[in-house]
């Protein structure tokens, strides 16, 4: 079943967890050796066999920077909240370059606008049990326009008085504020519709 479920480029960490448990309680570790390399090379094969070549591909700067551009004017006119949210996001997402879900499980208090811009990455993959969560910085002035459409954003959120702590970062008003990769997902495609710019497939 593991076929089904997990795909053969995340074997490792589950093999090494279970070898961890058997050194831990006197065993051999029982995942090594050139029949497992064997297996997880034939599980690969059997996955990618009947594959339609799926690919990710890269959104360009230039398609960013118009939806950047959009987020910025939408700020003096923010009628349709759920259109600037969509262009923030990825706008901030495409200059943090972090997975979906970790952008949309940032919290008010992991994102800070202040001489730049700090972003503390609280989830990440392969990182889920360890306390300390990475934080990053972009300097000012690094991206044009990405600060003041951020201090923008926060002031907006003042506004509606969604500035706890412990709020998501994505809230708006009226929401749960509890959201996953598939709305991170749904932000994006909304964002590049709005400037033309559609995906491949």
């Amino acid at each position: 079943h593991a076929c089904d479920s997990i795909s053969p480029e995340s074997y490792q960490p589950y093999m090494s967890a279970v070898n961890s448990l058997h050194l831990d309680l006197g065993y051999e570790a029982p995942l090594v050796g050139h029949l497992v390399s064997r297996a997880k090379k034939g599980s690969a094969y059997l996955t990618n066999q009947d594959a339609e070549g799926t690919k990710r591909y890269w959104i360009p700067a230039d398609a960013v920077s118009r939806v950047l551009d959009l987020a910025l004017n939408l700020l003096e006119r923010p009628e349709d909240a759920t259109l600037l949210r969509a262009c923030v996001f990825l706008s901030l997402q495409f200059a943090w370059f972090c997975r979906s879900d970790t952008g949309t499980a940032a919290r008010v208090r992991d994102i800070v606008v202040h001489d730049g811009i700090t972003l503390v990455a609280v989830k990440q993959k392969g990182r889920r049990h360890e306390r300390w969560k990475p934080v990053y910085r972009i300097p000012p002035g690094a991206i044009p326009g990405l600060e003041e459409l951020m201090t923008g954003w926060v002031a907006l959120r003042q506004r509606w008085k969604l500035c706890a702590p412990a709020t998501s970062y994505w809230k708006l008003p009226g929401e749960s504020g509890i959201y996953s990769s598939v709305q991170g997902t749904e932000w994006t495609r909304r964002a590049l519709a709005a400037v033309g710019a559609e995906p491949p497939p």
